[in-house]
């Protein structure tokens, strides 16, 4: 009967615990990834002007125009890439590690409550 239990817990438990952990997963932490990459998408990085691939520095620095603008804008722009890549690597952590996690931990305490309702206590 123990053997029965136990594999109708890994029959059944396993594929619950993924269809679980996706669900909420769909429903808590997609919404927050898709956000990240869609800031992350809509970020626009100053870039160099269009130069021949042989323009030498001065004409580079020449086209360049406001450089401490550039740069502003430059560092603006990795503090907003910055914060979205952490939201990103939260969310992925969490969907990846965390949320398995907690219901693998799920399932095993509901085996050891079912299991421990099956195997008598010895007295002694």
């Amino acid at each position: 009967m123990l053997l029965l239990v136990a594999a109708l817990i890994a029959k059944v438990g396993l594929p619950l615990t993924v269809l679980g952990t996706e669900a909420v997963a769909d429903r808590i932490v997609e919404p927050q990834i898709a956000r990240a990459q869609a800031e992350l998408s809509a970020i626009e990085l100053p870039g160099a002007p269009g130069l021949a691939p042989d323009a030498g520095w001065v004409d580079r620095l020449k086209a360049a125009g406001d450089i401490t603008g550039q740069v502003d804008r430059l560092l603006a722009a990795a503090g907003g890439i910055a914060d979205t890549v952490v939201d990103l690597i939260v969310g992925y952590a969490v969907k990846i590690v965390i949320l398995p996690l907690v219901t693998l931990w799920l399932v095993a305490r509901l085996a050891e409550t079912l299991i421990g309702g099956l195997v008598p206590r010895r007295e002694g």
